[in-house]
């Protein structure tokens, strides 16, 4: 049954690498499904040499290392990526993703907050970054993220999310109705995050 699984995968890559090819001029994108294709066929090895590996296969490689919680080989593998294969800001994202999943908080936001907005990823870093200092009871921290970055930039479910976990990990809960209070606006007395405010 996994042989058939492998097989079908391994032909919807080569589709989706197929369009790719007709439409788009793409080298990274057919780096990463070839790359792909290749781990489907034959695994991953763990104590596989990372220097003879492309950057497409190092990718793959790291976020295998995220999947099995496998820290020393996810923040070695993240040393040999090379800026000039990745878009500006990408390598602190994934550094920043790599501290998130490892539960290294104050790491996450130091790297998440290294992206400019002018950055593809800058959207996602900055949800990491609201979301760390949520989860070490930061609110007024991750309020000001969310001030300075825009809160039309954020999702209503994810606000409303990030509300929920500040409450969570929080010893002081009204600390945090007022630290949203004094972001968002309220009705009787319950922070009032608007659906009509999602972009």
């Amino acid at each position: 049954l996994k042989a058939t699984e492998n097989k079908t995968a391994l032909l919807k890559i080569n589709q989706l690498n197929l369009i790719i090819s007709i439409y788009f001029d793409n080298e990274r994108a057919t780096n990463n499904f070839e790359a792909i294709g290749k781990y489907l066929k034959s695994g991953i090895t763990p104590d596989e040499d990372l220097e003879e590996l492309t950057q497409a296969e190092l990718r793959i490689r790291l976020f295998s290392a995220f999947q099995s919680s496998n820290w020393p080989i996810a923040f070695l593998t993240l040393g040999k990526l090379q800026k000039k294969s990745h878009d500006p800001g990408e390598i602190a994202y994934l550094q920043a993703l790599a501290h998130y999943y490892s539960q290294e908080y104050l790491e996450c936001i130091r790297w998440a907050k290294k992206l400019t907005i002018d950055q593809a990823d800058y959207p996602y870093a900055t949800a990491l970054c609201v979301e760390s200092h949520a989860l070490l009871s930061q609110i007024d921290e991750a309020m000001e993220v969310v001030k300075q970055t825009g809160i039309s930039r954020f999702s209503p479910m994810f606000l409303r999310y990030i509300f929920v976990l500040a409450i969570s990990n929080s010893k002081q809960p009204f600390e945090v109705v007022r630290a949203f209070e004094s972001v968002f606006s309220t009705e009787s007395g319950i922070v009032n995050i608007k659906d009509e405010d999602d972009p």
